[in-house]
Parts: C-alpha cells; structure tokens; sequence
C-alpha cells in the first residue's frame, strides 16, 4: 500500500485489514478514515484487449494511485455521474468506485461497480467488482450500524456473502479468492456461528495456509 505525504497506515491483525489517515490541509475539514483495503489486493494491470477504454475517459489512474480521490470525485461530478457510469471506459469507471470506497461514499461505489459488470461483463474487472461489492455490502452495513448506534444489518451481510460466493464460483483461483474466502469465512462465523464457518476454515487453511485470515481461520478450527 503506497502512502504519501500527511497520510498514515493503520493495520488491524486481527481482521486483516489496513485504514489509511489523512491529515487535510489547514481551513479544509478533517475526513473519516477510507474503506478498509484488502489486505492482498493485487497490482493495477493494464487494459487487455477484452476492456477496451470506450467513451469519454479521464485517464483516472494516475490520481487514483497517487490517492487524489477527491480530484476523482470532483470531475465526475462535474462530468455527470449517471453520463461518466454510461460512456466512461472501464478503467475509468473502476478508478471511480475505489475513489468512492476510499472516501466511503458506498452508494456511489456500489453504483459504479454495478455499472462495471453490466456494461463489461466479459471483462477481469467485472469479477473483481463482485468481490469489491462484498467489500462495499461489509461497510454499508458497519457504516449504518455506527451511526444508529444498533447491530449491523444482517441482510447487508447476507448480501456481502453472496457476492463473494459470486466471486468464488466464478473465479476460484482469482487474485482476490484468499481475501474472499477470509471474509466468507469471517462474516459466516458471525452470523451463522462457529460450527458453520469451521467448514470454510479449513478450507482456507488448505489453500492458503499463509494468508491473512490464516490466524483466525487456526483459532477457529481449534475451537471444534
């Protein structure tokens, strides 16, 4: 996870995830920390063949990496949102639902990541949406659960582990199966309790007996 100037990484061992503080500018209001990042979120690659960059494209990558979220937000913004989801390439619209994920507007988020898979089905992204989209569910639901100060919504939760049942079936051996396979297991034990989730924790501890969730998925097959 790359860092940059006034920007500070905290890391949660026991969820497997990392938050990234921002310190803004003096007169500029303070901003919540971002959407938790995947712990084993891959490299950005290139556009194959298969995702052409159609329509108006705003080369968004560059700020996205450099974490100018805001610039990203602001343009689309400026641009339309519901005309950048319809004509933007899939590039673009992909940098578009992590600059909301990171500044935690989930509803934008979950709108470009739906716009992802409808408008480039056949596309890599488009299964990595099915997986961010478990992300965004995840959040949604802690999100709405601070502020009413209640337990979180067991439908968003059931709606996270679909997508990332989604993810798995369609991409067993993706870049983010260990990540998907952690949370299944995580937002399983939660709902469901121990019994049912120790099934999926060997399962992970099989095949990535060195992954994130490795510790939580060992204290959970001990607990048989």
């Amino acid at each position: 996870i790359t860092l940059h100037a006034g920007q500070r990484l905290v890391a949660d061992v026991a969820s497997a995830e990392a938050r990234i503080f921002e310190t803004r500018p003096p007169g500029e209001q303070a901003v919540a920390p971002n959407e938790p990042i995947p712990s084993e979120r891959p490299a950005p690659r290139p556009s194959p063949a298969s995702e052409p960059r159609l329509g108006i494209d705003h080369r968004w990558a560059e700020p996205l990496a450099a974490g100018r979220w805001n610039q990203i937000l602001a343009e689309a913004e400026r641009a339309g949102l519901k005309k950048i989801l319809e004509t933007a390439s899939s590039e673009d619209i992909f940098a578009l639902a992590d600059a909301a994920r990171y500044r935690r507007r989930m509803a934008l988020a979950r709108r470009a990541l739906l716009a992802e898979r409808r408008r480039f089905p056949a596309s890599s992204r488009a299964l990595d949406a099915a997986f961010l989209l478990g992300r965004v569910e995840e959040s949604q639901a802690a999100q709405e659960s601070q502020a009413a100060q209640d337990s979180e919504d067991p439908s968003k939760t059931n709606v996270a582990l679909r997508w990332y049942d989604e993810y798995l079936s369609r991409a067993p051996s993706g870049a983010y199966a260990a990540e998907a396979l952690g949370r299944k297991m995580i937002l399983t034990n939660k709902i469901e309790g121990t019994a049912q989730a120790q099934p999926i924790a060997a399962e992970y501890l099989r095949r990535f007996p060195a992954g994130s969730y490795a510790g939580a998925a060992k204290a959970l097959w001990r607990g048989r």
